[in-house]
């Protein structure tokens, strides 16, 4: 979970604004050899601009 915050002395209202948002991860490890360990993630972001990420790939050297 993030949050930022950002304030400004500028004349006039409003001269501050805040930003949350939820970012959330998991992924899997699967053990093929000793030194070879593919992987699966999957990311999502909630905000403004919600996003969804899945990547996969191979771990090489040592678990």
């Amino acid at each position: 979970m993030l949050f930022g915050r950002f304030s400004s002395n500028s004349p006039g209202p409003g001269g501050s604004d805040s930003d949350f948002s939820l970012n959330a991860i998991a992924g899997l490890r699967f053990k093929a050899q000793d030194r070879l360990l593919p992987f699966v993630e999957a990311r999502l972001a909630i905000k403004d601009g919600s996003q969804f990420v899945l990547a996969a790939g191979v771990y090489f050297g040592k678990p």
